[in-house]
């Protein structure tokens, strides 16, 4: 028994790294065949265990209860205020909250855990690849079976028993690197290059930009930390091996199903065209209606094609897309006019992601300046269905300028900390799990705000919280050189 509670103890964290793909794939089931998943239930109760754990384990629980009370108080007026202006599902506002600031919240319950107890860092490492691992072997019996389902609707893309195919992609995005990185360290090349090519392979047929950018991203990090890393093994011939990924990468681009959704893409957005011009035409006068010229149109037509002043004009535009012409229903069309002005473009029509923000801004501007500071609430968008795609703006009008403050600055401490052990020991830049952690802290809040929710998706930025973890603990150990130094 004794033997069975040590184990539990020593690898606690492991298991729950190892739970999430799994979680994922139940969820995917759920969904199948019930049309609803609860494993959202499970994520939650994880994030209280672990703060519980990390609680007692606490040598300092005065100093632990600081820590997180900014994220509970806000919480509590996030809610009354919501409350006020009743606009509040107490079940689903409660469980976004948890998803979305589970990030800074687990990071620092993890960090304190880590240093009162020395949990093995290494665990956590292999426990992100078993992670990877796991999402492969799915995706691998997923299409053996043909159980799979398609990234895009037009049937372009793989993604395994995943029910989200935005929430694969963006997971892929964040396990990759990381793997490709741990796979640089084994004495045997070989492990390497399978790695990369596992990698490559899986980046590939999701079909996303966003996983392709990765991919590139990938290869290029490594080849720069491979060049600086002073203890490398075989270094030559790792590099060799990431370069020519790199080039078939790009080389094989045209002929992927990144480029055919591209492609695909490009075709609506010239259908949009093809509407616009329809309107245009026919909202000038017929005795200087002329022809208009094919060749001239583009995947965006000239914006200052349009009189973006002709308000009838323009509402007429805006209902070619029938996403404008559904927020026209819900905000009306003089505030969505006003809003689009900016922005009003063929693209822009059949920009999904665009849209959800227009949305959200007229509900933010129609609001009262206290709920501006605490934010307008997840439910009184997705009543809706217009859950916002984007990562920081999301957070923003959702949580206003106290929330998004709050998160931002835990975002800003990491990147605080590592300019100063850069500025003080150079030979960071050498440190080749640095430079893979701090490119994974920019892609994944940077991607995340150019492509996809990823920072408040739950079972995408765990990954994110587990970087931290490890940056920290990284940098913390620098730090400690410092000081040593200074010393002697």
């Amino acid at each position: 028994m004794e033997n069975i509670v040590s184990k539990l103890k020593n690898n606690w964290i492991l298991f729950i790294i190892i739970l999430q793909p799994v979680l994922d794939i139940v969820s995917y089931f759920q969904m199948k065949y019930i049309g609803n998943s609860y494993s959202w239930i499970i994520r939650v109760a994880l994030v209280a265990i672990v703060v519980f754990i990390s609680f007692v384990a606490s040598k300092d629980k005065k100093k632990f209860i600081l820590k997180i009370s900014p994220f509970a108080l806000f919480f509590i007026i996030h809610m009354a205020n919501l409350y006020r202006i009743h606009k509040i599902s107490i079940i689903e506002d409660t469980k976004y909250f948890i998803l979305v600031f589970q990030m800074p919240i687990l990071c620092i319950a993890l960090v304190d855990y880590i240093k009162n107890t020395d949990y093995d860092l290494n665990k956590i490492k292999l426990g992100i690849c078993w992670s990877f691992t796991i999402f492969v072997i799915s995706i691998l019996v997923a299409y053996i079976t043909k159980t799979y389902q398609y990234t895009y609707a037009e049937g372009i893309g793989i993604t395994g028993w995943f029910s989200s195919a935005n929430t694969a992609s963006m997971i892929l995005c964040a396990l990759t690197p990381w793997v490709i990185y741990m796979a640089s360290n084994s004495k045997k090349v070989l492990v390497y290059l399978i790695t990369c090519m596992t990698g490559a392979i899986i980046l590939f047929t999701n079909a996303t930009r966003s996983c392709y950018f990765t991919l590139l991203g990938s290869l290029c990090v490594m080849i720069f930390a491979l060049l600086v890393s002073k203890k490398e093994t075989k270094k030559i011939l790792k590099i060799i091996i990431t370069i020519v990924f790199l080039i078939l990468s790009v080389i094989f681009y045209k002929f992927s199903s990144t480029n055919d959704r591209r492609i695909i893409a490009n075709n609506v957005t010239r259908e949009y065209s093809k509407d616009i011009e329809n309107v245009v035409i026919a909202s000038k006068p017929k005795d200087i209606e002329t022809e208009v010229n094919p060749t001239e149109t583009e995947i965006d037509i000239d914006i200052n094609n349009i009189d973006i002043n002709n308000y009838e004009m323009c509402v007429k535009i805006l209902k070619t897309s029938y996403i404008y012409e559904n927020i026209m229903e819900i905000q009306g069309e003089r505030p969505v006019y006003e809003e689009m002005k900016p922005y009003l473009s063929a693209t822009a029509l059949s920009d999904n992601r665009l849209c959800k923000v227009i949305n959200a801004k007229i509900e933010y501007k129609n609001s009262d300046i206290l709920t501006k500071i605490l934010g307008i609430g997840y439910s009184r968008i997705s009543v809706n269905s217009l859950d916002l795609e984007n990562d920081l703006r999301a957070i923003f009008f959702y949580y206003g300028y106290l929330g998004f403050a709050i998160y931002i600055m835990f975002l800003t401490y990491f990147i605080i900390k590592g300019a100063i052990v850069f500025f003080k020991d150079k030979s960071i830049i050498h440190d080749k799990e640095c430079i893979a952690l701090f490119f994974l802290l920019v892609l994944l809040v940077l991607g995340g705000e150019h492509s996809g929710a990823f920072l408040r998706k739950s079972n995408a930025n765990i990954y994110l919280t587990l970087y931290l973890v490890i940056l920290y603990f990284n940098l913390n150990n620098y730090c400690k050189k410092n000081e040593i130094q200074k010393k002697n």
